[in-house]
């Protein structure tokens, strides 16, 4: 069933909304980081965050282009699941496969020891699921739930962040920042999954030559 004009208008308003809260928090949550936390704290965040950005784009391998081209192909409707969880799997083994690169990058900044590899590994799973998630969602013809996503995933975990930093006084300020990060991608994760749960259910056999 094709949608409405006005129904369209409305997602597209809704998943503008969506997407300037994300902004917004971001920038708000920096500006908090920079008041009440300490200027190390701020950089090695950065830092952090840059790294993880890189990393999200070498594990995904740009893979997405073609599992995109396939599941929307009207001749390979059947093939769906087999692209959609292949692709799953393709990420997840990139996943960790990028911790000792992760490592290495952050040994060479000289800022390993300040942060825990444990939960940059949760944040980097969690961050990559919620990319390609989000990316099937938008294909499907979900805008607003997957803008939904990306804000629970990019912003909507910062408040407890800023908690945490408050409260805990025996975890260092940038765990907190990663355990709270790593709570949002997985809630976003398991939101994400929830809605495509009917590519999920029949499980597919891993393909070597799909890859």
């Amino acid at each position: 069933m094709t949608p409405s004009p006005l129904n369209l208008k409305l997602a597209g308003s809704v998943s503008v909304l969506l997407r300037g809260l994300m902004l917004a928090g971001k920038f708000l949550f920096m500006l908090a980081l920079a008041r009440y936390t300490t200027p190390a704290t701020v950089g090695v965040y950065a830092l952090v965050v840059t790294v993880v950005t890189m990393l999200v784009y070498l594990v995904g391998a740009e893979l997405h282009a073609f599992t995109t081209r396939e599941v929307v192909n009207p001749e390979k409707g059947s093939e769906r699941d087999l692209h959609i969880q292949n692709h799953g799997r393709f990420v997840l083994v990139g996943c960790l496969l990028s911790l000792p690169l992760a490592w290495l990058v952050l040994e060479w900044l000289n800022i390993r020891q300040q942060l825990s590899m444990s939960l940059l590994a949760l944040v980097l799973l969690g961050e990559v699921l919620c990319q390609e998630l989000g990316r099937y969602l938008l294909v499907f013809g979900r805008p607003v739930t997957g803008h939904l996503l990306q804000l629970i995933r990019g912003a909507a975990w910062m408040p407890l962040a800023i908690a945490l930093l408050y409260s805990q006084e025996s975890i260092s300020a940038i765990n907190s920042i990663l355990m709270s990060w790593a709570t949002g991608c997985a809630l976003a994760s398991l939101f994400g999954l929830w809605h495509m749960r009917s590519f999920l259910r029949v499980r597919q056999q891993f393909s070597w030559p799909w890859v």
